[in-house]
C-alpha cells in the first residue's frame, strides 16, 4: 500500500512539474550545490531551508525573477538542486571558461555563496521540461517522505483547463491529424472507487500550439 501511494504521489508531482515548466519560457537550466563546509547536504531539511532563504533574497533583489526548481538525491546521499529560470537580471553570472558537450558557454552565478553552480542558457525550452523531471524519482520520494518536493515562483504561468463533452474517437483522429500538434502523451490514471475497487485507465494529453489555432480562425 505503501509502495502505491509513492507512485501516485510521484506522478502527481511529475505532472505539476511538468505543466509549470511547459507553460512558460526559460532562459537558464540551473545546477545549485552545497559545500559541506557550509551545508549538511545530507540533511534535506537543511538544504531546501538554505536553498528557500537564497530565493527570497533572489527575489527581494528582482520581483521578476521566475522558476521552477526540482531536488535531485547523489548516489553519495546529497542532495543538489535544478532549476529553469527566468527574468534572470538579479543573477550575477559569470563565464566559467567551459563548454557543455553543444559548444554553450558554462557559466557560475556569483551571488550564490552556499557552494558551487552552472549555468547554461536554454535553446530548447521542451526539451528542458523533460530533463527536469528525470530528477523526480521513486528514490528520492522514499527517502523525503513528507516533504516538498519541488518549488515554483508565484509568477509562473499555469496550464488552463477546460472539459468539454465530446465524441472521444472523432476528437482523437481530429487531434492526431491537426497542424497544431506538438506532443503527444499517453499516461495512465489510477483511481479508487466508492467500493474501494481501484481502476486504471489511460489518458491522452495533446498539447497544440495555441498559436497557430489563432492563426487558423483569422484565416
Amino acid at each position: 500500500r505503501k509502495n502505491i501511494n509513492i507512485k501516485r504521489s510521484l506522478r502527481r508531482t511529475l505532472n505539476s512539474i511538468y505543466d509549470i515548466s511547459r507553460c512558460n519560457s526559460w532562459e537558464l537550466f540551473v545546477t545549485l550545490t552545497f559545500n559541506p563546509e557550509k551545508v549538511d547536504s545530507f540533511n534535506y531539511d537543511d538544504v531546501t531551508k538554505k536553498l528557500q532563504n537564497w530565493l527570497i533574497v533572489m527575489r527581494r533583489n528582482n520581483n521578476n525573477l521566475k522558476y521552477i526548481i526540482v531536488p535531485e538525491l547523489h548516489k553519495s546521499g546529497r542532495f543538489h538542486f535544478h532549476g529553469l529560470f527566468a527574468n534572470c537580471n538579479g543573477l550575477k553570472l559569470v563565464d566559467s571558461g567551459k563548454r557543455d558537450k553543444k559548444g554553450r558557454t558554462i557559466y557560475n552565478i556569483d551571488n550564490y555563496n552556499l557552494g558551487w553552480t552552472t549555468a547554461t542558457k536554454i535553446t530548447n525550452t521542451d526539451a528542458a521540461s523533460k530533463y527536469i523531471a528525470k530528477y523526480v524519482t521513486k528514490v528520492l520520494f522514499k527517502n523525503t517522505m513528507h516533504k516538498r518536493r519541488y518549488w515554483a515562483s508565484r509568477n509562473c504561468n499555469k496550464p488552463e483547463v477546460v472539459e468539454r463533452y465530446l465524441d472521444p474517437e472523432e476528437t482523437i483522429k481530429n487531434l492526431d491529424n491537426s497542424g497544431q500538434l506538438l506532443s503527444k502523451q499517453v499516461k495512465e490514471y489510477t483511481y479508487t472507487d466508492s467500493q474501494g475497487i481501484e481502476h486504471t485507465n489511460q489518458i491522452v494529453i495533446y498539447e497544440l500550439d495555441s498559436m497557430l489555432a489563432q492563426s487558423d480562425k483569422k484565416n
